[in-house]
């Protein structure tokens, strides 16, 4: 019988905050993060066996918005491995809508939609998840920048 050991998986992450808005020399909508999350590592695991995702929830956000309904829309600079997914989930600002967990992609994706125009609100949670199967086999360690990014509704 074959017992296979995977050795460790693992992604950093870069948080890059990025508004869409800003026309002219004024900045119309506003979003900041409290830093980055920590390295995401997925221990080993022996062949057949399930991996446990990673997650990590200590970083917040702020929002500011002046230019009316808008949603808050994330992705990563270059696609994940095979076989891995890193996922993340922002709270919602009062009367918005969180989509709730997604799978990033370098693909634009909302998180956060319907958020009303003179909302302002401090500590929003965000939440992210580093998942990989036995299959994604042995996967160096990379960063990857999230990007979020304010636009219209």
């Amino acid at each position: 019988m074959l017992n296979k050991k995977m050795t460790k998986n693992s992604i950093g992450i870069a948080v890059l905050l990025m508004a869409a808005f800003g026309f002219g020399a004024a900045k119309a909508d506003d979003m900041t993060a409290s830093g980055n999350p920590g390295a995401l590592i997925i221990g080993s695991a022996t062949a057949g066996s399930v991996l446990i995702p990673v997650s990590d929830a200590t970083t917040t956000y702020n929002i500011d918005v002046t230019t009316g309904t808008v949603k808050i829309t994330g992705e990563i600079n270059t696609a994940m491995p095979a076989n891995t997914a890193l996922k993340v989930m922002l709270a919602a600002p009062t009367g918005a809508t969180s989509v709730g967990m997604v799978t990033l992609s370098a693909t634009a994706q909302n998180l956060v939609t319907g958020i009303a125009n003179l909302t302002s609100e401090n500590g929003l949670g965000i939440s992210y998840e580093f998942d990989a199967s036995v299959s994604a086999g042995v996967v160096s360690s990379a960063a990857k920048t999230v990007t979020f990014t304010i636009a219209a509704n």
